[in-house]
């Protein structure tokens, strides 16, 4: 292995420290809230983090599945092009997100927006509904956070200038919260909890 790829894992492995845990642990427990209230979880993010979003919910909804527990409700808001394409050539790409969530969002709901910047309009656009629903929202940026990180109940930031960096903690961030999600949902199960 080159010199530069260990380098470059090393910043990863940088990065994953600069991620409040506390507030990664909070997170991973409002899924869990999510699903005893019987919510569902909507996550959304442009390029790399689109393919991020649709792998979460993929985990979120699929790896989470057990014999006779009910099963958890994950979106990505990624997924459906047609949508996506009818929303930005009729209106302007920044209601792609907010459109989508506005038939279904629910107070016991939430959002989940990945960006590395944590500007984008989109995404911005999409939280701010999400507040006015009284949904919980939750952002996953990189850099200084960006706006997204300001206006979201749980903001996980990794704090690197490297895109590529952002985009690979991201992916193991939530490669961690849906194997904890999967951890808490077993005790669930286990200890039959009721809804908060």
């Amino acid at each position: 292995m080159s010199h530069f790829i260990e380098s470059y894992f090393h910043d990863v492995s940088d990065s994953l420290k600069t991620i409040d845990a506390g507030l990664v642990n909070e997170l991973t427990q409002e899924i869990i809230n999510v699903w005893l209230r019987e919510g569902t979880i909507y996550v959304m993010g442009n390029g790399g983090s689109a393919a991020t979003a649709s792998h979460f919910a993929c985990d979120l909804s699929k790896l989470t599945i057990s014999s006779g527990r009910r099963r958890m409700k994950a979106v990505s808001i990624c997924d459906n092009v047609p949508i996506l394409t009818a929303w930005a050539n009729d209106t302007h790409y920044d209601n792609v997100f907010a459109e989508q969530l506005v038939p279904f969002l629910e107070p016991k709901d939430l959002v989940i927006a990945i960006s590395a910047s944590g500007n984008s309009k989109n995404v911005m656009k999409a939280l701010q509904y999400a507040r006015t629903v009284g949904a919980k929202t939750a952002s996953m940026c990189g850099f200084q956070g960006g706006e997204a990180s300001r206006i979201t109940d749980y903001p996980l930031i990794t704090y690197s200038d490297s895109m590529q960096v952002i985009e690979d903690s991201h992916s193991l961030l939530c490669h961690g919260i849906s194997l904890d999600v999967c951890r808490l949902l077993k005790d669930a199960q286990r200890e039959q909890l009721t809804i908060r």
